[in-house]
């Protein structure tokens, strides 16, 4: 699925030559490798807890070749490119993200709005700021998080680096990390149509859109760092701000107004003909930090009115298809339950002979990844368009709106609404955001249960995962849930420490209950019994796994050497499908000692993981003597035969 970052802005800096020297190798990937904490340019780490970066700070990072095996690509030199991500629920680099550069670039026009720096590696390797060279060192401008902010972030972080040459994509991904926002330095405004982009040049992108006499439009002032980070959590995010006009005749609403969480919108309206076809200049100004002997820089904006017309001594406002708004929707809502919301089309002017204007786009659910970032969301809207009419005898100014009363979207979480126009042509692009919206789960219908992996080794562990689910898939907090070992015999279930082959979970603020199954020294099928006695109505189920001492191999036979006399031989195979498997144990000759056939279908021929045992004894009922032997597999399907072998030994 496509992702996205709003506002949408990428660039790059480029940084040495892009010639690859002759002698160059195509690399099998790339490592990039921090500087550890408490070495020159070291990143910053606290726990188990990603690494904790902050704007404005530049930091060592060393970025080599690789070869496939795993050492540096040493005949590699030439040109690597490095970018920035941000990563979506599910920890994957997704979306890039502006905010990296060289520390040789602060002061210049190349130190912010920079997605990816590339830079050339010399016998397969490149350290950013080594020989403690402060000038060459990596910076970071975006930032994701508060300070102290580690919430819900366990060891993936918000935001990883990838590696790859300007012309192919070669593997290479760093550790994830966050980034925290400096301290408040200045005000930013927003108005019309311009979009918000921390660490770029000026803070927003986007036009400014020119407004007309008697329509309100809307400004948004935001409290940022000296990078244009949104201030999250500091004393100042309460600050009262004024907002001030060049002109007399643009009415501001409020005029003074304190900050929520950093930032506040006003409304500003030109109320006179004399304004028409001229440029006003609108300012922010924090008072609070004035007043008290701070500083926190004011920010300008200059808007022009577009040209009016008079008929009559009477000021005859343009046609303006006014903006677009999502309005009274909820805060919250149940998992495919119906709910109510509004899209407006607000301060519309039409003329009376005009003919009515169609207002038409869609809807979209998305998810915050960082703050002003966002993903598409894991489930679907059922309104997924709008499309309605402004009538052209309408009073001017006047506001439209379609009331989508049977609105539902189907997935746990906090969402919010983003809507896309399409038209009218005049507004064709823009979008409007709504939100959060907090998504409860619905009432349970069904108990999930899986395991990751299904199969896996010798003393090794599952994840296994359970839920009460709803109609949806959502898992419920707060549900009772047990867990039964119903098949094999060295493997337990594993909670906290203790060991157990049944146990009772109680799921999750994420609806689910996660404990593991550590797998004992043989092979052998596990089957778990997952139910909910308080919930009578929810049928159990049941999850199975297998046990292999296989690994990556196809074939194994163990214990090996075995004591034929006081055990069996077990000889342990993998097929892709039903197969007819012909057996052959040799001796160190090559002399056929026994043999076998299993029919495709049947026990030993059975698509998956087989496991048959040899009692060590000859065609002729004779105990095979001490020594190494052979194993041999034929495997017949689909009128082909595939081949396997290995050795095994005996002892006496």
């Amino acid at each position: 699925m496509m992702k996205k970052i709003i506002p949408l802005v990428y660039a790059s800096l480029s940084l040495g030559c892009f010639a690859v020297s002759a002698r160059a190798a195509a690399p099998n990937s790339f490592s990039i490798t921090p500087a550890a904490q408490g070495d020159f340019g070291g990143w910053p780490q606290n726990g188990a807890h990603p690494y904790t970066l902050l704007t404005g700070n530049c930091y060592n990072l060393t970025v080599e070749a690789l070869k496939a095996d795993g050492t540096r690509e040493t005949s590699y030199t030439g040109p690597v490119l490095l970018e920035q991500f941000a990563l979506n629920s599910a920890g994957s680099a997704a979306t890039p993200v502006v905010g990296i550069s060289q520390a040789g670039n602060i002061g210049t026009s190349n130190m912010l709005g920079l997605s990816s720096v590339t830079v050339t590696l010399t016998d397969g390797v490149y350290t950013f700021g080594a020989g403690d060279q402060l000038g060459t060192q990596i910076c970071f401008y975006a930032a994701s998080r508060a300070p102290n902010d580690y919430e819900s972030i366990a060891t993936v972080g918000d935001f990883k680096l990838k590696a790859s040459t300007p012309t192919a994509t070669i593997p290479g991904v760093s550790s994830g990390y966050i980034v925290w926002h400096n301290s408040a330095q200045q005000m930013l405004m927003i108005p019309p149509i311009q979009g918000h982009v921390p660490a770029s040049v000026s803070g927003s992108t986007g036009t400014v859109s020119p407004q007309v006499l008697g329509s309100p439009f809307r400004l948004t002032a935001k409290l940022t760092d000296a990078y244009w980070n949104r201030i999250l959590k500091d004393s100042r995010t309460s600050d009262t701000l004024r907002f001030t006009a060049s002109n007399s005749y643009v009415g501001l609403n409020p005029v003074q107004v304190a900050m929520t969480d950093g930032m506040v919108d006003t409304v500003a309206t030109v109320t006179d003909k004399s304004v028409c076809n001229s440029t006003i200049t609108l300012t922010v100004e924090d008072i609070t930090a004035n007043t008290n002997n701070g500083f926190i820089r004011s920010d300008t904006v200059d808007v022009y009115i577009a040209t009016c017309t008079d008929s009559g001594g009477v000021v005859i406002p343009p046609q303006n298809e006014g903006y677009f708004q999502i309005a009274n929707y909820p805060t919250s809502i149940i998992a495919g339950s119906n709910f109510t919301m509004d899209v407006v089309a607000k301060n519309v002017t039409i003329g009376d002979t005009s003919g009515d204007v169609q207002y038409k786009g869609q809807l979209v659910p998305l998810t915050a990844i960082a703050p002003g970032i966002y993903d598409f969301a894991p489930g679907t809207l059922g309104v997924s368009v709008f499309d309605f009419n402004a009538t052209d005898h309408a009073v001017d100014p006047s506001d439209f709106t379609q009331t989508i009363a049977n609105q539902t979207y189907n997935k746990t979480g906090i969402i919010w609404l983003e809507l896309l126009a399409a038209k009218p042509d005049a507004l064709s692009g823009a979008s409007a955001l709504a939100g959060p919206i907090q998504v409860f789960p619905g009432a349970a219908s069904a108990i999930s249960a899986s395991a990751s992996p299904a199969v896996i080794g010798p003393l090794s562990a599952s994840v296994i995962t359970v839920a009460e689910v709803d109609a949806f898939g959502n898992g419920i907090p707060g549900k009772t849930l047990y867990l039964q070992m119903v098949e094999g015999t060295q493997s337990r279930l594993s909670l906290n420490g203790v060991q157990d082959t049944f146990f009772r979970v109680l799921t999750d603020a994420s609806g689910r209950a996660v404990l593991n199954l550590n797998s004992g020294q043989i092979s052998e099928k596990v089957r778990l019994r997952v139910y909910a006695p308080a919930a009578d109505a929810l049928s159990e189920v049941y999850l199975d796994l297998t046990v292999s001492l296989l690994g990556n191999a196809s074939l194994a036979a163990y214990p090996s050497p075995v004591r034929i006399t006081r055990q069996p031989l077990n000889m342990e195979y993998r097929l892709d499908e039903n197969s007819e498997v012909r057996l052959t144990i040799t001796d160190a000759f090559g002399h056929e000692v026994y043999s076998k056939t299993y029919p495709a279908g049947a026990a030993g021929g059975l698509a998956g993981f087989n496991v048959v045992q040899w009692d060590g004894k000859a065609g002729s009922g004779e105990k095979a003597a001490a020594g190494v032997y052979g194993l041999h597999l034929e495997i017949l399907a689909r009128g082909q035969t595939r081949k396997l072998k290995t050795r095994f030994g005996i002892s006496k």
